[in-house]
């Protein structure tokens, strides 16, 4: 007769945190979105080029090539479980975020920027608050390898 000897199972042990696992697939697709916007502005260069944008297709192509660069690194770093990983993908989406208010203020035309900056405000809210609630939860602390016993 054997006692309650539980085993450890290794693919538990491995095994991402449901938040963390959302958090690498959103930054999956926002990477494949932002090398989309990069790849649209190359295609559709002489278009865009020839229009009176308030925005150069400079500009965006590389916006987008960055972002999709630093989205990629951020999800392999997160998969990896870097210990630098939380910190920075948090810095990188206050970033994105100040930078997409601050394009709304300077860019958008009056009726656009009345119109959008309820949206902007709410899904802001929303992205930084789930940001920072994957990022302390504590399962994603242990994933990273952070002490989690206060």
């Amino acid at each position: 007769m054997q006692g309650n000897v539980e085993k450890s199972n290794p693919l538990q042990e491995n095994a991402r945190p449901v938040g963390i696992f959302l958090l690498n697939y959103s930054l999956v697709l926002f990477s494949l979105f932002q090398l989309l916007k990069f790849s649209q502005v190359l295609l559709r260069w002489k278009v865009l080029s020839s229009l009176a944008l308030s925005i150069s297709p400079v500009l965006q192509g590389v916006e987008g090539l960055f972002w999709a660069l630093t989205g990629s690194v951020l999800a392999w770093s997160s998969w990896k479980r870097k210990p630098w990983s939380p910190a920075a993908i948090l810095l990188a989406g206050v970033i994105f975020t100040l930078l997409s208010w601050i394009k709304l203020f300077l860019f958008a035309e009056r009726i656009v920027l009345e119109n959008r900056w309820p949206a902007n405000l709410a899904a802001t809210i929303i992205g930084i608050s789930s940001l920072i609630g994957i990022l302390r939860l504590r399962s994603s602390q242990a994933y990273y390898g952070k002490n989690t016993v206060k």
